[in-house]
């Protein structure tokens, strides 16, 4: 017979620390063979992971091996497959070709149909080829082209004497960086084919 509700007892309440509920899930996983790999498809060769010495940069742009070097070992970093100099494999990279593009001009009419405003940006493109070598053999390689936009200056700030100049060179450098980064994502996606 079930308690009125006027009868009924508090019954005792049962606690757990948070991660006891985790315990049987982790166990069940790890009995069951489940493993925790890097992600995306099989390197070049069936290496687990790869060397990134400086990329070779053939073009007249100082000091972009490093931006693009870096942005592949984090890249290869963000999914366990960067291993130093003790991997299996070596990824070489080249700089072949960074250029400008032709200047975007965007108008911004008024409803009556007048000029309102104007705005340029300017846009980087590069290419880059990454090999991937196992004793003198060459596994793979990829060549990946891209480009980036970039404004002359902060459109909310007004403009100062003798700065428009070095303004416009740092964003161009980080729009040379951005590049970098979705360049060298593209090169491990190609090479992984994920």
């Amino acid at each position: 017979m079930l308690d009125s509700p006027s009868e009924r007892r508090p019954r005792p309440s049962v606690s757990c620390p948070a991660g006891v509920w985790l315990l049987p899930a982790v166990a069940l996983t790890l009995a069951c063979g489940y493993r925790f790999t890097a992600g995306g498809g099989p390197l070049p060769g069936n290496a687990r992971t790869l060397h990134v010495p400086v990329f070779k940069n053939l073009t007249a742009e100082p000091g972009l091996e490093g931006a693009f070097t870096e942005a592949f070992r984090d890249e290869l970093s963000r999914w366990g497959r960067e291993g130093g100099e003790a991997s299996d494999a070596t990824a070489l990279g080249e700089i072949v070709e960074v250029s400008e593009g032709p200047a975007i001009v965007a108008s911004l009419y008024s409803d009556a149909g007048h000029l309102a405003s104007t705005s340029t940006s300017y846009r980087v493109q590069a290419r880059i080829v990454v090999k991937v070598v196992r004793a003198g053999e060459q596994l793979a390689e990829t060549t990946v082209t891209g480009t980036e936009d970039y404004l002359p200056s902060r459109p909310d700030l007004p403009a100062k004497p003798g700065t428009l100049v070095l303004e416009m060179e740092a964003n161009r450098r980080l729009a040379l960086r951005r590049l970098a980064t979705s360049l060298m994502r593209q090169a491990y996606q190609n090479l992984t084919g994920f």
